[in-house]
């Protein structure tokens, strides 16, 4: 198992359903043509995007198998920085092993 510490930040969650690759990387699509480009009330942090797998149910090859993006984001300088920060701390699990 391998754990990844990243610093205080926001991040927005993507759900997935479907099989992997193919679910994954439609999303991922999205996200970048669709989501952010459109989204003014966040941008990207830089620090590293998650993607999440479920490691308990399901093949990744199910039609309905769930996976997630998460990427992490901060509000641009524009907007008041007195909004509160939803997430204070984020410790990530990206691999386990069954």
């Amino acid at each position: 198992m391998v754990t990844y510490e990243f610093s205080r930040g926001d991040w927005a969650v993507f759900n997935c359903v479907g099989p992997i690759p193919e679910a994954l990387q439609s999303v991922n699509t999205r996200i970048f043509r669709e989501w952010l480009p459109g989204n003014t009330e966040y941008e990207l942090c830089g620090i590293a995007n998650v993607e999440w797998y479920d490691c308990v149910n399901g093949e990744k090859t199910d039609p309905n198998y769930h996976s997630a993006i998460w990427v992490p984001v901060k509000l641009p300088l524009w907007i008041n920085k007195a909004k509160p920060i939803p997430y204070a701390y984020c410790l990530i699990l990206i691999s386990c092993s069954l």
